[in-house]
């Protein structure tokens, strides 16, 4: 099993919009965003693993495979064998057991993760990566974390109690289940470094206030120039009437000694240690005798923000024999659309003020129009089949934000942004979405208990990626004999509405420890709601104070 960790060159990264910007390990980590506002993604990826290492996953718990796999894109020289090891055993310290629900389909339950969220996974192996930069460089870091329902808490409860990270985050009010929101504000009582503000607005406003502000970050100064370049990136994310260039000069000013990061998944190193959990289902596939070393399996993802499909493209790409991917979301049905029409179009926008917004759903953590990743998918599609592509990232981003059924009733082709008819096959030939309505889901959930092998209890987004997986049959895009996971992204506790609306009890064999010992009506929760952040100079307010304060505490 040492193979793996014999030869380490790890990788560097590349921004998705100028190649020519590059960063490695802890360089990508603490900027997040590429300074042209682009993603970050290998320039290459190393050399996949060996069969007899896929073979062997199934006797290797969590940590040894993170250890592994953070080991093939981490060089030894950054981080030595010893440390990776260490760092990894103290961020996935925990099982994620795995459920059959008939022949075919296996559950995978990342929900059991110490927030009840499969975005424990990459949380915990971020922070433990953001730590030792800190402490290495003495240098404190002020991560700012958009989420629509888990991010939040699993960000909170892995940098909780940080000497040199603090952590803001943004959740949209009244968008959020009422256990996640008291997940997240039990998790800034019990720590100092650590607040979670609600933004008068959906994910997508919190997710762009996020980027905007790292945006002024690297807004190298103050002329007309860069105040005017910040100004139209922000109108064409943000949507805020009212952002002038006094504004944007107060946010440059004002992030420039804030020692801004990431940790959403417009953070490379928030996908890397998803690969993790790819890796560990198909090993306890070969250990429970479903498939044979080296069989291809499918993977069934609920998705929102593109982030965990990409996880799992990545996975492939080190040497993971997965076949395909159905991917499934909810009524904000703009990724359906792309892939399987390859266009731009929102069937599920509501209107919110005389704006435009992802509509809310049962499976709250998808409900987002305008998903971070797709700029990756994108350019993985591109490397594959059209590496010569030129793709007009920005331009298309605005078309999402600004997006009018009315005006587009076809929706808008992304082969108007340079997305070319070879990307589109690749991304049909792997990729399957498909979009659950609400009715549709809280069905879902009531059939799969009632037919499953175990009487199994989903949440709403497991159960929008359960109902995809017949639809992906009949369409003949996978056959009844490959054997599917879906991925399972939260606990079903955290959703009591749903699955009341299902006829049904909480999850009946899987009991969370924490969810047990919260109570979703604390005063702080209250205290929160009374105090909805409606601007974006409030948010660069509230990160300065508390970066103010742990600058205090680090000097006691």
């Amino acid at each position: 099993m040492s193979e793996a960790l014999l030869d380490r060159p790890g990788v560097s990264f590349r921004s998705t919009r100028d190649p020519e910007i590059t960063a490695g390990t802890f360089d990508s980590l603490v900027n997040g965003l590429a300074s042209d506002g682009g993603l970050f993604v290998p320039k290459e990826f190393p050399e996949a693993f060996s069969d007899n290492f896929i073979a062997n996953l199934g006797n290797l718990n969590l940590s040894q495979i993170s250890e592994r796999v953070l080991g093939k894109m981490i060089p030894e020289t950054v981080i030595d064998d010893k440390e990776l090891q260490e760092m990894m055993e103290v961020a996935h310290n925990f099982n994620i057991p795995m459920e059959s629900l008939s022949r075919q389909i296996m559950v995978l339950w990342l929900s059991e993760g110490p927030t009840a969220s499969f975005k424990d996974v990459a949380a915990r192996a971020i922070a433990q990566l953001m730590e030792k930069y800190c402490e290495d460089e003495s240098t404190p870091k002020n991560i700012i974390v958009a989420t629509s329902g888990d991010t939040g808490v699993a960000i909170a409860d892995a940098f909780g109690g940080s000497k040199w990270v603090t952590v803001t985050v943004l959740y949209p009010a009244n968008e959020v289940s009422p256990v996640q929101e008291a997940q997240m504000q039990e998790a800034a009582r019990a720590y100092k470094n650590v607040q979670c503000l609600p933004i008068d607005g959906v994910f997508d406003d919190a997710q762009n206030i996020a980027k905007i502000l790292l945006a002024a970050r690297d807004t190298p100064d103050q002329t007309a120039e860069s105040v005017t370049a910040l100004v139209e990136k922000a109108m064409g994310e943000y949507n805020q009437s009212d952002f002038t260039p006094d504004l944007a000069k107060k946010l440059i000013e004002g992030t420039r000694e804030l020692d801004l990061s990431s940790a959403n998944s417009i953070n490379i190193w928030r996908l890397i240690p998803q690969m993790v959990q790819y890796f560990y289902g198909y090993g306890q596939m070969v250990k429970k005798g479903r498939i044979k070393p080296g069989e291809e399996i499918v993977y069934a993802v609920p998705t929102g923000n593109v982030g965990h499909l990409m996880a799992g493209l990545y996975a492939k790409e080190l040497g993971l024999p997965i076949k395909k991917f159905i991917v499934a979301s909810n009524e904000n049905d703009i990724m359906t659309n792309i892939i399987q029409d390859g266009v731009i179009k929102h069937n599920g926008l509501r209107d919110v003020d005389g704006k435009k917004k992802a509509k809310k759903t049962w499976s709250n953590s998808m409900d987002i129009a305008n998903p971070s990743n797709l700029e990756r998918l994108l350019d993985f599609a591109a490397q594959k089949v059209s590496p010569n592509a030129k793709i007009e990232y920005a331009g298309m981003k605005k078309a999402i934000q600004n997006f009018d059924i009315n005006e587009y009733p076809e929706g808008v082709p992304l082969a108007d942004f340079g997305v070319t008819p070879e990307m589109l096959e690749y991304l049909k030939a792997n990729l399957y979405s498909y979009s659950v309505d609400d009715d549709t889901t809280i069905a879902q959930m009531h059939e799969t208990n009632t037919t499953s092998d175990n009487g199994t209890v989903l949440e709403p987004h497991g159960a929008t990626a359960a109902h995809a997986i017949p639809k992906a049959i009949n369409d003949n895009f996978i056959s009844d004999n490959d054997q599917v996971i879906i991925l399972e992204t939260a606990h079903p506790d955290k959703f009591p509405d749903a699955l009341e609306e299902a006829g049904l009890k909480v999850h009946p064999h899987k009991v969370h420890d924490q969810l047990e010992a919260l109570d979703s009506d604390q005063d702080t929760v209250l205290a929160a709601r009374e105090n909805v952040v409606t601007a974006i100079d409030q948010v660069l307010a509230a990160v300065q104070d508390i970066a103010n304060a742990s600058a205090e505490r680090r000097a006691v």
